[in-house]
């Protein structure tokens, strides 16, 4: 070079040389030596022990030298390492507050198909910079990690990396691959990871609870995201997921912060200042990954950190009660919800776990805890039962659906009080869009109809006298909703939309065939023990379930029948019919005969 060179003259030089290296046919032993020695050449010149160096560095973070120079990496060994010392000198010497901005350019730039093992380096250079962050690191730190969890994204994705033809990728073809082009997701988890423990350097010189805010957000989201991969889901706990655990520990945040959930979205609601779409994303992946750290935690039941975790959900439970369990088993839900990734199936599967396990420990300690605030738990529940729902209407996995729907049915029967209970089944089937679900969740109301039915024994003698539907036949004070004219509210929502029109058949069949067994069932069973608990059997009734619900289905199943019958077609549909006029026939048989038997 010209010694009246000027500096930016001589960068300028450079980053012009290493693009004409790159665009070369002949490739060969003698290509790579001319690589490395220009490599050389660059970090001889670019010394930040020298005053000129040092100028020399502070231009070449201004200009493309970085992103040029970093194409070199998948060269030979002997380049990663000239790139590499490059990189620490730019992102060890120039203003670090410009070079975020640099750097964060030049990764995403190359956070795509074929170059992303480019962006190993450069994160690594990434958290020379953060540490060197003196102000507003908590603003840096939070813009950072929407592109750093897209390298992540892209990473795990695209596990093979593997290098595309492209305009964008012309400079690069034929470059020989080396140890920095092997394993690259597992590689740039790596430093996703050490970004973390930057972060952490940095809040364990300051008291900021800014800061810890952001660095807490950063570990869950990647946590969610590491754990969502195929390459973390071995049947133990991974490698990464245990180091991404560790820094969450070293920043003092704990599972019990988890727990206590109203600490972890204190913590989300201090950090919410995005436009609400960017926030909604960000509070998903946040809970997500609270619910894996308290995954992996009892993951193996075996293990002394398992026992501990438990031994800490148990406090929970005792202390707050059946509140603490639903708030568990609403953040569990979380992992229920459609990611989008392949191995969607696997922290699903997680997630029912985590419910499963929650509600054990509950029933366990069930008998030692206090009541609470019904409304409280009401409200808290539904979220997760939603969630659940979606899953089983949702996946094409017959297993998991099975599964999905055993879970529902645990956390409505074994998690919920009578009162919780009854709410419980109530908006979901009143809320629900798919009639074979509702048909099934109806059965299990039919089935708490009679698990809380009373053994009246003793008295089937004196009211045998009684007329039916009399007002002396409700002598017992029973508490379940159950077992009184609450029960009656399933079926005027299954038979009468929410605009108060009869349901349209025949795509609410199942449904309303449902409806109908229940209505059966409370008719006879009333009618038969001389009882009217529910109310099915007083005079009004038996009106409003003759007029508005029965005979206004059987004109409509009627007409649907009569049109398939002409049309010769539609067996299916012809068979729910038939189905449906079979019971509800039997119905009105029992209403009409009770109001004979009223006004006799």
């Amino acid at each position: 070079m010209a010694g009246d060179q000027s500096p930016e003259s001589r960068v300028l030089e450079f980053v012009d040389q290493l693009k004409a290296r790159l665009k070369e046919d002949d490739r060969g032993p003698q290509w790579i030596r001319r690589c490395e020695d220009l490599l050389n050449e660059i970090n001889q010149v670019l010394n930040p022990s020298t005053a000129s160096g040092v100028e020399l560095l502070d231009i070449a973070g201004g200009c493309d030298l970085l992103k040029v120079e970093v194409q070199y990496v998948g060269i030979s060994q002997v380049c990663e390492t000239s790139v590499s010392s490059l990189i620490a000198n730019i992102a060890g010497t120039c203003d670090p507050r410009e070079m975020f901005t640099v750097f964060f350019e030049a990764i995403n730039l190359y956070t795509k198909p074929g170059t992303l093992h480019l962006c190993i380096p450069l994160l690594r250079g990434l958290s020379i910079v953060f540490r060197r962050i003196r102000r507003r690191q908590a603003e840096f730190f939070k813009e950072a990690i929407p592109g750093l969890l897209d390298v992540g994204k892209a990473a795990l994705n695209d596990k093979e990396d593997a290098v595309e033809s492209g305009e964008e990728l012309s400079e690069m073809k034929d470059v020989s691959r080396n140890s920095i082009t092997e394993n690259v997701p597992s590689k740039l988890v790596d430093e996703l990871v050490n970004l973390g423990k930057a972060m952490r350097d940095v809040l364990s010189c300051e008291e900021n609870q800014r800061l810890r805010d952001v660095i807490i957000i950063y570990i869950l989201r990647l946590l969610a995201l590491v754990s969502c991969s195929d390459i973390t889901i071995d049947g133990v706990i991974p490698q990464h997921v245990e180091d991404i655990i560790k820094l969450m520990y070293g920043i003092n945040f704990y599972l019990k912060e988890i727990l206590t959930t109203r600490q972890l979205e204190e913590i989300i609601d201090r950090y919410a200042d995005e436009n609400e779409n960017n926030m909604r994303s960000t509070r998903f992946e946040v809970r997500r990954g609270a619910a894996l750290a308290v995954f992996w935690g009892i993951h193996d039941k075996d293990s002394p950190t398992s026992a501990s975790v438990f031994d800490l959900m148990r406090s929970q439970i005792e202390n707050s009660g059946l509140q603490s369990a639903c708030a568990i088993v609403n953040l569990a839900s979380v992992l229920l919800v459609p990611s989008g990734w392949k191995e969607e199936l696997l922290i699903q599967q997680k997630g029912l776990a985590l419910i499963t396990s929650s509600v054990e420990l509950f029933k366990a300690v069930s008998s030692t805890i206090s009541p609470v605030l019904r409304d409280a738990v009401s409200l808290q529940i539904l979220p997760a039962l939603k969630r659940i729902e979606g899953l089983i209407v949702r996946t094409t996995n017959s297993a998991l659906r099975k599964e999905a729907y055993g879970v529902l049915l645990k956390i409505i029967k074994e998690l919920l009080p009578a009162q919780e209970r009854y709410q419980a089944l109530y908006y979901t089937i009143s809320n629900c869009d798919h009639p074979s679900l509702v048909s099934l969740l109806l059965t299990c109301v039919k089935d708490e109809v009679a698990k809380a039915w009373p053994y009246r024994e003793m008295q089937t003698e004196t009211l045998g006298n009684l007329p039916l539907g009399s007002a002396e036949m409700q002598v017992d004070n029973i508490s379940s909703p159950f077992v009184s004219s609450e029960v009656l509210k399933f079926i005027q929502c299954v038979l009468r939309g929410k605009d108060g029109n009869p349901t349209e058949l025949p795509s609410n069949t199942d449904a309303v065939i449902g409806a109908l067994n229940l209505y059966r069932f409370l008719l006879i069973r009333e009618s038969s023990g001389k009882t009217n608990y529910t109310h099915v059997l007083f005079h009004e009734e038996l009106v409003k379930g003759r007029t508005y619900w029965l005979l206004p289905l059987r004109e409509q199943a009627l007409r649907i029948r009569s049109a398939l019958e002409e049309a010769g077609s539609g067996e299916e549909i012809m068979l729910g019919m038939n189905c449906l006029l079979s019971v509800l026939y039997r119905c009105l048989e029992i209403v009409e005969q009770v109001q004979k038997e009223l006004s006799s």
